[in-house]
């Protein structure tokens, strides 16, 4: 009877072990889901914050037009991809499909003159065209935004 009673003892605490390392982890899990949470939180965060400055200087005209259209699309698919798929921001992604073969950076720098000056002449043009509901787009932008702080 005591082997029994041993074997029991001795099963009872091992289902007691297992039991608290399984507690232990199910709590580091728990931390870790926080933890995410709060990081996509300063992300989400840091991405508005993005977004009002990127959107004050487009209005403001303190960025080129086509660099402001370009960087709020990208910003607005990271910060909210519904967001930036609804009707009002459909310019955004206008513009930025317009321009998606214009080089960048150095690949800009290295392109003859008479290509840049081309591009240019299409920046223009497509800001001519597009101005108006991109302003709508950026102010309707700026309310989601309040809203959402």
């Amino acid at each position: 009877m005591t082997l029994y009673w041993l074997a029991g003892l001795f099963a009872t605490l091992l289902i007691l072990a297992l039991a608290g390392y399984a507690a232990l982890l199910w709590r580091r899990v728990a931390q870790q889901e926080k933890a995410r949470q709060q990081q996509q939180a300063e992300r989400q965060q840091r991405l508005a914050g993005d977004l009002q400055i990127i959107a004050g200087c487009l209005l403001d005209e303190q960025m080129p037009w086509i660099e402001g259209c370009i960087r709020l699309k990208v910003l607005l698919d990271h910060y909210d991809a519904s967001l930036s798929c609804s009707a009002p921001f459909a310019v955004l992604h206008t513009v930025h499909a317009e321009v998606a073969d214009v080089p960048s950076h150095q690949a800009w720098k290295d392109l003859p003159s008479r290509e840049r000056k081309a591009h240019e002449q299409r920046f223009r043009e497509l800001e001519l065209q597009h101005k108006i509901a991109v302003r709508q787009a950026v102010l309707h932008l700026q309310q989601q935004l309040a809203a959402r702080a």
